[in-house]
């Protein structure tokens, strides 16, 4: 996984391994894969991208779990997770009227 210092609101990482952010990364390395193969025939950068993309889903599957299926804002980077949206709020549905 990538380890972030900051949230994008700027706010310190409690714990640096922010698993939305190396989602994120996973999927745009994935898509620069792509790009690396189709656009600039650089079948080399594409494999690499491609191979770093994995292995941050690995981290992700690995560390940045909860219980079976969950996968939490954090992780600590030794086995441990922090969710702190245990108990968040719902949102009232939208009616249309104000």
């Amino acid at each position: 996984m990538v380890w972030s210092g900051f949230r994008p609101s700027d706010d310190a990482c409690t714990y640096g391994y922010l698993v939305p952010a190396n989602m994120f990364a996973a999927v745009s390395l994935h898509q620069l894969g792509r790009i690396a193969r189709q656009v600039f025939r650089d079948d080399a950068l594409a494999t690499e991208a491609a191979a770093l993309a994995d292995e941050i889903r690995v981290g992700i599957d690995q560390f940045g779990r909860s219980g079976s299926a969950v996968r939490t804002p954090s992780a600590a980077g030794s086995g441990r997770s922090r969710c702190r949206c245990k108990a968040a709020p719902r949102r009232p549905a939208a009616s249309g009227r104000r």
